[in-house]
Parts: structure tokens; C-alpha cells; sequence
């Protein structure tokens, strides 16, 4: 087997098994919070990251907000998560800046 054949085939290795670790890692997250829409009435999905200066300042309004709004259900998405399933979530959902909030209604 040529050498050339032989780094295609790792690459292509690779590529699977990097694949295969996202699709892993994004479907926890991605299945509670679908079902979480499913069930509940009124969600909030909060993106946000540690680094962020407005999301630090967002912090305060956040938990006022949980106080105040019982039956409101807020996810924070970025802080605890690891990149890959940040990634996936942020795309699926077209988060492009930070900090984002997307309420969903029934």
C-alpha cells in the first residue's frame, strides 16, 4: 500500500470519528432541550460565555427574571458546555452574537 493511500485512509478515519464524537456529544443537549419545548409552556434559551462582558452584565437581569417569572424555564446554553456541542447548538439556533435570548412560546 502506498503511503499515499495509507494518509487518505487515516484522514478519512479521522473525519468519522470526529463525526462521530459531535453527533454524540450535541445529541444530550439537543434531545432535553427539544424536549423541553415539547413539554413546557414558555422557554427561554439564554446564549451566552464566560468571557463575555455584556453576558456578565446580563447576569443580574437573568436571575431577576427567574425570580419574578415561575413558570418561565431558562437554559443557559454556553458556559457549562464543551465547543463542540456550543457549536452545534449556536448554529442550529442562528446564534451569531452574544449574549442572545430566544423565547419560545405556545
Amino acid at each position: 500500500m502506498t503511503t499515499a493511500k495509507m494518509t487518505l485512509i487515516i484522514s478519512s478515519l479521522m473525519l468519522l470519528s470526529t463525526l462521530g464524537a459531535f453527533l454524540y456529544l450535541s445529541q444530550g443537549v439537543n434531545t432535553q432541550i427539544e424536549d423541553a419545548l415539547q413539554k413546557e409552556e414558555n422557554i427561554v434559551l439564554y446564549f451566552s460565555a464566560s468571557w463575555c462582558q455584556a453576558c456578565k452584565r446580563q447576569r443580574p437581569v437573568l436571575e431577576e427574571v427567574r425570580q419574578d417569572f415561575d413558570h418561565l424555564r431558562i437554559y443557559e446554553i454556553g458556559s457549562d458546555l464543551d465547543k463542540v456541542r456550543k457549536k452545534f447548538l449556536f448554529k442550529k439556533y442562528g446564534v451569531t452574537g452574544l449574549p442572545t435570548f430566544i423565547l419560545f412560546k405556545k
